[in-house]
């Protein structure tokens, strides 16, 4: 017979009591497809790992927490990379979401005025997050609080809200959210929603930061946002779940204002934190001006692509074997992630549909 095709390969590693007994003793006897079903189960298996749903965090100090420790999964990799069939948002919706905050975050720290106007691809490895971990661990906590080099302090915000209502999500975000008319072949046509509202956090530096930041406060406003989150077919999301086949992510771009220090010196002193990963340091140096730059973190495995969407620059990141893809750009003031367990041309088309 012909050699067994993926989507027969994929169901022998979720349902194999559902495999034909021809297509199954077919791969026992060939290496070729014992081969490729490997690919496929570990295809499945990451994408188990990425797409896992973490409860959304709506507080910053705790996001700053998940920026560095997310999993150590949420890794960025400048050109190149992020993961498969689960997504980004980050899940579902946290993985998308969650890799789209700590590019966000990290950004937002470098910066006097902050509103960026393209985004850019930055490596992470794993390495690379736990000595974040490290590094950022005390920035969490209740605020306001102090830490090594001063204080930090964030308003109360509302919750999230998790609607199936479309008018609802933008209510309680408040802004409007545009969604794709037409969607690739296996996502339902009826999306669920996390409205993100606004928040903000504010760090003050003290003399312990060194006499070019002393005094000086950096406040950094993150929002509002509105994830909407589809559901597929057993063909997409296969033993995965309750994990979105498609996310849409939707979100105002950051801003960031310093009453003092200067974006040189916002962007010394963070690099030159012992701890910080030197080569991270170097990549976020190569991205050129942080203020108007929105770093996207690219895990370490996957494949990345520069591309544009609407005439904006884009970065399009991939599993091996296109088990997941996910692109990223700014438009307009607006970042916007397309990802899921789809191919690249599929969340591309959807992008390039919302503009």
């Amino acid at each position: 017979m012909h050699h067994v095709p993926d989507g027969v390969l994929r169901r022998l590693v979720d349902e194999p009591m559902a495999v034909p007994d021809r297509a199954a003793e077919h791969v026992q006897r060939c290496r070729r497809c014992q081969a490729h079903r490997d690919r496929v189960a570990n295809d499945a298996h990451t994408a188990r790992e990425l797409l896992g749903r973490p409860q959304p965090v709506p507080d910053l100090d705790v996001a700053w927490e998940r920026l560095a420790g997310a999993e150590g999964a949420a890794a960025p990799h400048v050109p190149r990379r992020i993961r498969p069939r689960r997504l980004l948002a980050p899940t579902g919706v946290a993985v998308l979401s969650g890799a789209l905050v700590a590019g966000v975050a990290a950004a937002a720290t470098l910066t006097v005025v902050f509103s960026p106007t393209h985004v850019a691809p930055l490596p992470v490895s794993k390495g690379d997050l736990q000595s974040l971990s490290n590094l950022l661990g005390s920035l969490a906590g209740t605020t306001p609080h102090t830490w090594a080099y001063g204080t930090i302090t964030s308003p109360a915000r509302p919750e999230p809200v998790r609607t199936g209502s479309l008018e609802a999500a933008e209510s309680a975000a408040g802004m409007t959210v545009t969604l794709p008319t037409t969607l690739p072949a296996g996502v339902d046509a009826a999306p669920r929603f996390l409205a993100l509202p606004r928040s903000s956090v504010t760090v003050t530096f003290d003399a312990a930061a060194g006499p070019s930041l002393a005094g000086s406060s950096l406040s950094v406003t993150f929002g509002p946002g509105v994830l909407a989150e589809y559901g597929g077919s057993g063909a997409l999301t296969g033993a995965l779940v309750d994990v979105p086949a498609l996310v849409v992510a939707t979100m105002q771009r950051p801003t960031a204002t310093s009453t003092g220090a200067t974006v040189a010196q916002l962007e010394s002193f963070v690099l030159g934190r012992p701890g910080f990963p030197s080569r991270l340091a170097q990549e976020i140096r190569l991205l050129g001006n942080p203020e108007k730059v929105l770093p996207v973190p690219v895990p370490s495995g996957m494949t990345e692509t520069q591309t544009s969407v609407a005439g904006s620059p884009a970065v399009l990141f991939g599993a091996a074997g296109g088990a997941a893809s996910a692109v990223v750009w700014e438009h307009d003031g607006i970042v916007r992630t397309v990802g899921g367990l789809l191919d690249r041309q599929d969340v591309l088309d959807v992008a390039r549909e919302l503009g």
